[in-house]
């Protein structure tokens, strides 16, 4: 038995949570869609079942590979395995192989069709378990290059899964000097996206793997909204994963660091508003809007009659009109410009959109009634 808690805002019992999942994937991978927080891809967490991998050990003449298990596990059987077409195949017992369903495997090296081939073994267990080597270098004996990470803010840590190396090189790709540690810890200056090389040597030779690492998820993302009410305005702080806050209202006065500040103007005009949203981990960014203290415009008419929420919003949003006032159309575009969505027929009270194909980032929200007012809101997706 496992769980994977994919709800954890709530421990209710009611709508939230996990809706469909599917288990059914030969390399024990399980999907689940959950109606709030989205997509999920689980790999259960057995006990460390394998303690030997396959591995071409010499250059150009093992003929064989083997797994062991650790001690405490009856095995029922074991199924040797090969990529064919990226497709796995069962192998069986013939001119190519022999104990293709026991601890080691034999391979005719007669055949030479087989030297780009890499294996692995299904270990199925007595209480139902099933747990799968690593796949095998190829049988030119160079080391099979990979990596995990773990990335906590602009720190990474680097998980080395090579099989067959007894020597490594890492390439952080950011310029700073080449790690030869087994698992090394990098921090970066900023947190952009970096290809990582790994290279790895044997007496074979040397194999390379590479792969983006993405930083910039932990950047912030400032925004906000505001009420007015004459000369006070109320800022609605709408930034996501940020810790502290500096707002500069474009009238000259201080700076405040409240997460949502009311802010009185001296007089009526239009203002430059940025906030600034900061985490320790990665640094900051920023929003700028202007804001029309005093001075009337489209916006006001509607601007207390018509909600959105959740905002930000993950896998629906809901557009409620308060007052009933009579809106002849709907549009919502992305940052760029392209309409994700449009309702031209007539809306009274309340809808509820699904969202959860939308890219993250910001929206507008642009509403038009029959007289010609209009007014746009912003929502995030994240």
């Amino acid at each position: 038995i496992a769980y994977f808690d994919t709800f954890p805002q709530s421990d209710n019992t009611s709508f939230n949570g996990t809706w469909s999942n599917y288990p059914f994937f030969e390399s024990g991978i399980v999907i689940v869609s959950d109606i709030n927080n989205g997509l999920f891809i689980l790999k259960p967490n057995y006990n460390d079942i394998i303690s030997q991998h396959p591995i071409f050990e010499s250059c150009n003449e093992s003929l064989s590979l083997s797994v062991a298990t650790n001690t405490g596990f009856d095995v029922l059987s074991y199924q040797w395995q090969t990529l064919e077409n990226n497709k796995v195949v069962n192998l069986t017992n013939n001119n190519t192989y022999s104990g293709a369903n026991t601890a080691e495997l034999t391979i005719n090296p007669v055949i030479t069709t087989l030297d780009e081939n890499i294996y692995r073994c299904k270990v199925t267990l007595s209480d139902g378990k099933i747990a799968y080597s690593y796949y095998s270098n190829k049988r030119d004996g160079f080391p099979l290059g990979y990596f995990a990470v773990e990335i906590k803010g602009k720190e990474v840590y680097f998980l080395n899964q090579t099989l067959g190396a007894n020597s490594y090189q890492w390439d952080f790709g950011d310029g700073s000097d080449i790690s030869a540690d087994l698992n090394p810890t990098h921090t970066y200056a900023s947190a952009d996206t970096y290809q990582v090389t790994l290279t790895s040597t044997n007496s074979c030779g040397q194999s390379e793997f590479s792969y983006p690492i993405n930083l910039s998820v932990c950047l912030p993302m400032a925004d906000f909204s505001f009420d007015q009410d004459g000369l006070v305005a109320t800022f609605n702080n709408q930034s996501l994963r940020a810790a502290s806050y500096e707002w500069d209202f474009g009238d000259g006065s201080a700076l405040s660091t409240e997460t949502n500040p009311v802010h009185t103007f001296l007089e009526a005009g239009s203002y430059t508003v940025t906030l600034k949203a900061s985490n320790e981990a990665c640094g900051e960014t920023s929003h700028t809007q202007t804001v029309n203290i005093g001075i009337l415009n489209n916006a006001t008419s509607l601007s207390n009659t018509l909600q959105l929420y959740p905002n930000p919003t993950r896998g629906s949003l809901t557009i409620k009109n308060i007052n009933a006032d009579h809106i002849e159309k709907i549009s919502i575009v992305d940052s760029e410009g392209s309409v994700v969505y449009q309702q031209q027929k007539s809306f009274l009270n309340e809808i509820t959109l699904s969202s959860a194909n939308w890219t993250p980032g910001m929206y507008f929200v642009i509403f038009y009634k029959a007289n010609g007012v209009k007014e746009v809101k912003k929502v995030v997706k994240y």
